[in-house]
């Protein structure tokens, strides 16, 4: 099943498909593109900016345009993704009505995943249902209704990962907060690698922003700037032709010497050999 809605006025895609025909994957390996990837069978893998990531039944897993997604050739794995660019919903200019960005998407470093209970499940076969009766449809309100049906896969989600977090009434309190650290990260982590920088810009004092990342069992902001800092320098060091000091520059460091040692504390071994590893692990 693969269907694609596009409008060449706007050129907004929104796209579902199960890869059964594999020209579809380049929609999952381009740039442009959010994506959704529900796992629908056990032992399913994808390798994720490097990273092989296991996943079971009925996980979904919300990549942004900067992951780099390889889906293996393997004829066991069965996956459901829910594609679509900035054109067709731009979850920036719509976060009042989802509240999904930093939270689903530029959470964190990696991918968010999601595991979906029997009764979610049900719920998400029913909005791919009303997907696929729309895709079949050919009228001016077609790009309306499959955005209306999208946008309550996005809210659903939503409330789900804020369920899994097991977020108390003071602590959903905490989330937009969370979700406005993250956001600033993904815009500044090129710039701006110390916590304190980010506290300025939210009003808040370093300590505040530990005590809340650490009240809701969230990683501690100076890792996630770490985190997204490393996850950059492994995209250049993999998918560009710049040298080491081209990259340290374009990520904020003084130089390539403190770049170096950046990584090698957080790598355990230099720029080079970091990699040599991810090339061969590629």
């Amino acid at each position: 099943m693969n269907f694609k809605f596009q409008k060449t006025s706007n050129q907004s895609e929104f796209i579902i498909t199960d890869f059964s025909d594999i020209s579809y994957k380049k929609f999952v390996k381009s740039n442009n593109y959010f994506k959704i990837l529900w796992v629908k069978k056990d032992n399913s893998y994808f390798i994720i900016d490097g990273y092989k990531i296991d996943l079971n039944k009925n996980c979904l897993v919300f990549c942004t345009p900067e992951n780099q997604i390889d889906l293996k050739d393997n004829t066991n794995q069965e996956i459901l993704a829910f594609i679509f660019n900035r054109e067709f919903y731009c979850i920036r200019d719509h976060d009042k009505e989802v509240s999904c960005n930093g939270l689903l998407f530029y959470g964190s470093s990696l991918p968010t995943e999601l595991k979906l209970s029997q009764l979610k499940i049900d719920l998400f076969n029913m909005y791919y249902i009303m997907l696929e009766e729309e895709f079949m449809m050919n009228d001016s309100l077609q790009g309306e209704m499959l955005r209306t049906i999208l946008k309550q896969i996005l809210i659903l989600s939503t409330r789900l990962m804020k369920q899994n977090l097991n977020l108390s009434m003071e602590a959903e309190e905490n989330v937009d907060l969370i979700r406005s650290f993250n956001l600033l990260v993904e815009q500044h982590f090129k710039t701006k690698h110390k916590v304190k920088e980010y506290a300025e810009i939210l009003n808040k004092s370093p300590k505040t922003l530990t005590n809340v990342f650490n009240s809701n069992n969230y990683k501690t902001p100076s890792s996630i700037i770490t985190d997204r800092i490393i996850l950059e320098t492994q995209r250049l060091l993999t998918h560009s032709d710049k040298n080491i000091s081209e990259i340290a520059f374009e990520l904020g460091f003084s130089s390539s010497s403190h770049f170096s040692k950046f990584i090698k504390k957080h790598k355990g071994m230099s720029p080079v050999l970091f990699k040599n590893n991810l090339l061969q692990n590629s």
